[in-house]
């Protein structure tokens, strides 16, 4: 699996964060040169799940963008979870197999203005308004770091948020920087023109 976390920074923006690659121990299952986030008009995606699926999982996600702007924030998660699900079986059933959904273990991790959502491979959405989160089988190492390492710096920062990926890479077999920073995405809160100000809950 991976690392991805989601985190509202204290200088107005939101920021995704993840790991550049599987592996299993010391062996490196799968090098992604797309990167497993992704960024829409008004949101910011992340997507974990089993490392046999994640092709079709990034693929997925590529597909969730909503043709047209949702009204609210809930309408565009909603529009982003049907829209990923039905993406998902011409996938498998090129894969052969249609039967075992919940075997992908997949989470897709939605950082917008408002909040985080991790929507789940049974298609449940959880809405968090804390300042972070994170996804994937690092995720409890990422977490505690981030709790431990906010503290610290008094407030979450980009530079707290790459530590708290290095910390599940040292500790999570599937999480693996490869050498190199973690991948990132930054979506600001602030908008020059009000028809881009964050969508309303």
């Amino acid at each position: 699996m991976t690392t991805i976390i989601g985190a509202h920074l204290g200088d107005g923006s939101a920021l995704i964060c993840s790991d550049k690659a599987y592996t299993a121990g010391n062996e490196v299952l799968c090098v992604f040169h797309d990167s497993k986030i992704a960024e829409t008009p008004w949101c910011l995606l992340g997507v974990s799940g089993s490392a046999a699926y994640m092709p079709f999982l990034m693929e997925a996600v590529k597909e969730v963008i909503p043709p047209t702007t949702p009204k609210t924030e809930r309408g565009a998660v909603e529009a982003i979870t049907l829209l990923f699900f039905e993406a998902l079986p011409p996938r498998l059933l090129r894969q052969g197999d249609t039967q075992n959904l919940p075997d992908i273990q997949g989470e897709l991790l939605v950082v917008t203005t408002n909040a985080i959502h991790c929507i789940d491979s049974c298609g449940g959405v959880h809405t968090l308004f804390s300042s972070f989160y994170a996804i994937g089988s690092g995720s409890q190492f990422a977490l505690g770091a981030l709790g431990a390492l906010s503290i610290c710096a008094a407030r979450v920062s980009k530079a707290v948020v790459f530590d708290s990926i290095r910390v599940a890479a040292m500790h999570d077999v599937y999480t693996d920087l490869f050498r190199e920073d973690p991948s990132c995405l930054t979506l600001q809160f602030v908008r020059e023109e009000a028809t881009d100000a964050p969508l309303p809950l």
